[in-house]
């Protein structure tokens, strides 16, 4: 897989090869570009994705040419540890992890599905029906001695005997109400005319329509607005004046509550599944066909032959929840087998899950809490991080997973462990962003010396800048050693180095074997070392090897004994380099030498080079530049000063 990077924030220009299927590890220091690269892949370009040194730009994102598919993409990152472990509420990317493969129970389910298909075919038209009830009864309520219901206040009204203009509206109903506001709004009606026929209206008749307009009751507006649910449920309105119409009307409603328990048992029973199993909805068939018989009757022969064939249907119900139930428990003991191997002292406790929407709420609760309070938010950020890429590798889509930086700050053992852990990751492309040096250290021997993952490691690569270019470099594990042997091999494998570069290399292993603490002749083998990277005459060179008891002979024997290293007396008026041809490293050991360089840029220069010798496995430091961009450019520029005064005095 090719991926090409242009013009996307700090990439002005980045090509690098992915091997497909297999697990690939970048290695680069901060700034270098490593999330900037995972962005590029996993999301559509934003404003703020614009490159900084050219805003006017868009960024190009191609993969084999091609531009990326987002969708197929999964990404570890800060967002995806506070996703899981502090939100953890209808959580979808735990879904898989904490319920897994769920092909049997699929199987059950279609096997369900297959009895239910006829029922299944009512049901958009059922769920219709079920909420126009609601709206009935929470228009009027269930029985009309509870105050608070439609009905009641109804039945208030009545009671008070209302005269005039209620009274009309009562008894003629929402249709009369309906046609009183149609004809106000007619333009005839201001001129007092009679908007349907166009005679003048009497004063009464004007006076009657005004109380109308201006009644406020909520009992009249209760029934002008669910004049048409009345009708949608095929319910007569009643003549609400009558007591014994508005009885009839409650008994109406108590009706409808029965079949509105009907219906809400077939839809729950077509919505069962092993997140929300009752099997006691399965013996009710019969009872349900009843109360439906004369509302859906469509339905009645269904759930007949439905019951005849219920215990089957209970029984498949119950095997689907056993096999779900089972799904979860193993799920669940596996990684919390994996959080205990990591050293960590917490658990997971799944709550509730909904398979329709394929998510969980969960809780992180310490093994030795007699509560059972969520403890997520009392993780360590280490804790956190581990969990979060346990419960990330579980889940089983995407088809290239992206990592950035998933093992920072960890120890060993557990770096190991999350190393193995998604290198296992079946048919995946996998990139792993780290600036952890250790961590694609132990990808590279992986690949190299092989194993049962030896065949799952792709690519090995350092993202790293070269002017203001950022270059990928492959890694292999010829490029890992000690410095010292990097240091012998650079000296004698480079054909034609200069006098005063051998020694600029030769310096540092003498500095590498600590000669400043190894006697007397070894210290004046350093110290003769760093008078020549010094620039002192070659007559002060002699005159402190006098000095100190010793011949530039004997210290050139000394060298070449102790390093195989043949070096030629300084000559009266040597020449120090001026840095062409030296590798990034060894600008940095020419450069930490010079008199006019601050004290602080020699402090950050020291480090530079004692980092690589704190490790007793380094990368190579003459090939792979390892440097902030800052350093880098600081060297180059303290080398092209040097090269342009040596330019200067070779002319003079």
């Amino acid at each position: 897989m090719k991926i090409q990077v242009t013009d996307f924030r700090n990439i002005k220009q980045l090509d690098i090869e992915i091997a497909e299927e297999k697990a690939n590890f970048i290695y680069g220091i901060s700034g270098t570009g490593k999330s900037s690269l995972i962005k590029a892949i996993s999301a559509i370009p934003g404003e703020k994705d614009t490159p900084v040194s050219s805003p006017d730009r868009s960024p190009v994102i191609l993969i084999d040419g091609q531009s990326p598919n987002y969708g197929a993409v999964r990404v570890y990152d800060d967002n995806t540890v506070s996703g899981l472990i502090l939100q953890p509420v209808e959580n979808e990317t735990a879904y898989d992890a904490l319920v897994g493969d769920e092909a049997k129970v699929e199987k059950l389910r279609a096997r369900i599905d297959d009895a239910l298909k006829e029922l299944n075919k009512l049901l958009p038209e059922m769920i219709v029906r079920r909420g126009k009830i609601d709206n009935l009864i929470k228009a009027f309520g269930a029985k009309a001695g509870k105050a608070s219901s439609g009905l009641s206040k109804i039945q208030k009204e009545v009671d008070s005997k209302p005269a005039g203009a209620t009274r009309t509206a009562l008894q003629n109903g929402s249709k009369y109400l309906a046609f009183i506001n149609a004809g106000t709004a007619l333009p005839q009606y201001e001129s007092g005319k009679c908007p349907f026929c166009n005679r003048k209206m009497s004063e009464t008749a004007i006076s009657r329509i005004r109380g109308l307009k201006s009644l406020t009751q909520s009992t009249l507006k209760l029934i002008s607005d669910n004049s048409q649910l009345l009708s949608d449920l095929s319910i007569k309105e009643p003549d609400w004046m009558k007591k014994r119409a508005l009885t009839s009307f409650e008994k109406e409603i108590e009706r409808q509550m029965v079949i509105r328990g009907a219906l809400d048992s077939i839809i729950k029973l077509c919505a069962l599944d092993e997140s929300n199993l009752d099997k006691t909805l399965v013996p009710n068939l019969k009872t349900l066909a009843k109360n439906l018989h004369g509302t859906f009757p469509e339905a009645v022969p269904i759930l007949e032959k439905l019951n005849e064939n219920s215990t089957e249907l209970k029984k498949l119900l119950g095997q689907m929840q056993t096999e779900f139930k089972n799904l979860v428990r193993k799920k669940r003991e596996a990684i919390n087998a994996s959080i205990r191997e990591m050293g960590i002292p917490y658990e997971i406790r799944a709550e509730a899950l909904d398979r329709s929407s394929k998510t969980i709420t969960y809780r992180i609760k310490h093994i030795e809490d007699k509560s059972e309070a969520n403890r997520g938010e009392l993780l360590s950020e280490g804790e956190k991080n581990i969990i979060a890429l346990l419960l990330f590798l579980e889940k089983d889509d995407g088809e290239i997973l992206l990592f950035d930086d998933p093992v920072s700050s960890y120890d060993g053992y557990r770096r190991s462990q999350l190393y193995k852990r998604i290198v296992a990751k079946q048919n995946k492309t996998i990139i792993v962003c780290s600036h952890d040096q250790s961590f694609i250290k132990q990808a590279v021997i992986d690949k190299m010396k092989g194993g049962a993952t030896r065949n799952k490691v792709g690519e090995t690569v350092m993202l790293a800048h070269a002017g203001n270019q950022m270059v990928a470099q492959n890694i292999e594990e010829a490029n890992f050693g000690s410095l010292r042997a990097f240091v012998l091999g650079h000296i004698q494998n480079t054909d034609s180095l200069s006098q005063f570069r051998t020694i600029l290399n030769i310096r540092l292993l003498c500095e590498l074997d600590g000669y400043r603490r190894l006697g007397d002749k070894k210290q004046t083998a350093w110290g003769y070392t760093s008078k020549i990277l010094h620039r002192e005459d070659r007559g002060a060179i002699i005159k402190y090897l006098e000095k100190r008891g010793y011949t530039e002979t004997e210290i050139l024997k000394l060298i070449e004994s102790e390093f195989g290293i043949a070096v030629t007396p300084i000559a009266e008026k040597y020449v120090d380099d001026n840095c062409d041809g030296y590798t990034l490293f060894e600008k940095v050991l020419f450069c930490r030498e010079l008199k006019g360089i601050s004290k602080s840029m020699k402090s950050v220069l020291d480090d530079i080079v004692h980092l690589n010798n704190s490790l007793v496995i380094c990368l190579d430091p003459y090939h792979y530049n390892d440097y902030p961009t800052y350093i880098v450019d600081t060297i180059e520029n303290i080398s092209k000063a040097c090269t342009a005064q040596k330019n200067e005095q070779a002319t003079k």
